[in-house]
C-alpha cells in the first residue's frame, strides 16, 4: 500500500494503490489521511494500532449452491501491520520473519560458523 500526490499545472494529481482492494473502491472511499493515519500508527502497541486500520465495504458477486448472491464485504484496506517483517529496536531497520539474527543465540552462532566455513571453502 502506499500513495503519493504531486502538484502540477493543472492542479494536483494523485495516486493511490492498496494491494488486494478493487480500484473503485480505493479512488472513492481512501484518501491520503487514511495512508497518513496508517503510517503514523504502524509502530504502536497492537491494542491501539487498530485505531489507524481503515476497513472498507466492498461489493461481490457469490454462488453458492449455483445461485448467484450479491454481498457488500467489510475488508480490511490499510493496515500498518505487517506480519512478514519485524521492526528492530532503532524503529528504522526491518528483518524477515525467521531471520538468522533473529534465532537463539545457539543457532545464530552455527549459522555464522557455517558462512564462515562457505567462504573458506570458496577460496
Amino acid at each position: 500500500m502506499y500513495g503519493y500526490e504531486t502538484k502540477t499545472k493543472q492542479g494536483k494529481d494523485a495516486a493511490k494503490v492498496c494491494k488486494g482492494t478493487a480500484k473503485g473502491v480505493v479512488r472513492r472511499e481512501i484518501s491520503f489521511d487514511d495512508y497518513d493515519r496508517c503510517q503514523k500508527t504502524a509502530l504502536l502497541p497492537e491494542d491501539e494500532r487498530v485505531l489507524g486500520e481503515t476497513r472498507v465495504d466492498v461489493p461481490a458477486i457469490r454462488s453458492k449452491d449455483h445461485e448467484l448472491k450479491t454481498m457488500l464485504l467489510n475488508r480490511r484496506a490499510l493496515s500498518g501491520y505487517d506480519d512478514k517483517r519485524w521492526i528492530c529496536d532503532d524503529g528504522v531497520e526491518t528483518r524477515a520473519l525467521g531471520h538468522w539474527r533473529d534465532r537463539p543465540d545457539d543457532m545464530a552462532e552455527s549459522k555464522v560458523e557455517e558462512f564462515a566455513w562457505e567462504s573458506k571453502t570458496d577460496e
